[in-house]
């Protein structure tokens, strides 16, 4: 039985390892597309697992100063919130859909909905921020919801 639970945890923390990895690959290439460049993307997150995460990336560097940050990065309202009323300028990626719906300031969102992943950027809330992304990225943006 000891046997199976050290195999268990040692298979989870190989997942999980698997998952971050894939994950900040994601957000790297997301990032990197939105501001066309190999210069580090400074990213604001009051998220410590995203800190965490991103202090992992080549090129996404968290910040603590949301004046000094590219965008800001939430995934939840009280988040958002507090980011807005701290700086009501700066444009804002999500985990959740509902914030992109909801609130303006939210440029895109990077989702799972029924074990599917989903990607959208609102075209006008980009060009907003003066935020262009390549072809490649077209058929993930709308012109509204």
């Amino acid at each position: 039985m000891k046997k199976l639970l050290i195999i268990f945890f040692l298979l989870y923390g190989q997942l999980v390892a698997f998952d971050k990895k894939s994950t900040l690959k994601i957000y790297d290439k997301i990032f990197t597309s939105m501001f066309h460049g190999d210069s580090a993307i400074y990213v604001y997150t009051p998220n410590n697992e995203y800190k965490n995460l991103f202090d992992n990336s080549s090129y996404i560097k968290p910040i603590k100063d949301l004046f000094k940050a590219d965008i800001a990065f939430v995934t939840t309202k009280d988040e958002l919130s507090n980011v807005l009323k701290t700086n009501p300028k700066i444009a804002v990626f999500t985990t959740n859909r509902h914030l992109l719906y909801d609130y303006q300031a939210v440029v895109g969102a990077f989702y799972w909905t029924k074990g599917r992943k989903q990607l959208i950027f609102i075209k006008d809330r980009l060009d907003k921020h003066h935020l262009k992304l390549p072809k490649e990225y077209e058929k993930y943006m709308v012109d509204e919801l």
